[in-house]
């Protein structure tokens, strides 16, 4: 009895279904007419079946510097480093910088100027006996404080034209020479110590010294570096080169 009961249970169902089957078949079913209670079923199944993914709302990042304890505030240095203008000007046999010996007067002093500032004197042409000894028939000097470049009319390979000839560098006016930075091109400059100097050119002729206790030493062709004396305590006091005007005294 209960395996008939089992069979007519699902010829039930399976009848049921049939006729759901073809009420599907011959009828549109629309919005308005799904029953309450589908709705209601298809609802809860929906929302017991969709699990919602909880928003994570990351808390703000907050970055606290903590109180100095140190009273004392520490400002990196900045360290800044001037070059002398005079740098440029590189004594050598040939000149001063890119000034050579022979060049036009005009075309020397607008360079100089150019990088040194302009001039604190300029005597124009005049008689060569102002300055000393001089070659030619007229000189013309152009001073940049404790610099003075020279141009005259006659030198061993010019001549019949103002042209530079020769200059001084120093002794310096005040305690500091002017323009700063202006030394040969082994680095010798006015206030080099004696040491150094005879260091960096072991082989220069010496000259016999002047009335003041002075050395001249011929450190180059053309180029005569002069110290107040030989021992460790000395230094060069001028540099002259090319064939400028000398003071009779020397």
């Amino acid at each position: 009895m209960a395996f008939l009961r089992g069979r007519t249970t699902v010829l039930g169902v399976l009848l049921a279904a049939g006729a759901l089957g073809a009420c599907s078949s011959d009828d549109t079913i629309d919005s308005g007419s799904i029953p309450t209670t589908a709705a209601s079923v298809t609802s809860t199944t929906m929302a017991a079946t969709t699990t919602a993914t909880p928003t994570t709302t990351s808390p703000p990042t907050t970055t606290t510097t903590p109180p100095s304890t140190s009273s004392t505030s520490t400002t990196a240095a900045t360290t800044t480093t001037t070059i002398p203008p005079g740098v440029e000007l590189v004594i050598s046999n040939t000149g001063i910088g890119t000034a050579n010996f022979g060049a036009d007067s005009n075309a020397v002093v607008h360079y100089v100027t150019a990088i040194i500032g302009p001039p604190t004197a300029d005597s124009g042409a005049v008689d060569p006996a102002n300055f000393g000894v001089c070659p030619g028939t007229t000189v013309r000097a152009v001073t940049w404080n404790d610099l003075v470049a020279y141009f005259g009319d006659e030198s061993a390979d010019f001549g019949g034209r103002e042209h530079f000839i020769g200059f001084t560098l120093g002794p310096p006016l005040s305690g500091t020479i002017r323009p700063a930075g202006m030394a040969t091109d082994a680095n010798i400059g006015i206030g080099t110590g004696y040491p150094e100097m005879i260091a960096t050119y072991p082989q220069a002729p010496v000259s016999e010294p002047t009335p003041s206790g002075a050395f001249d030493f011929q450190v180059d062709s053309g180029v005569v570096v002069r110290t107040n004396g030989i021992d460790v305590d000395s230094v060069v006091i001028s540099i002259r080169g090319g064939n400028g005007c000398r003071p009779v005294s020397e």
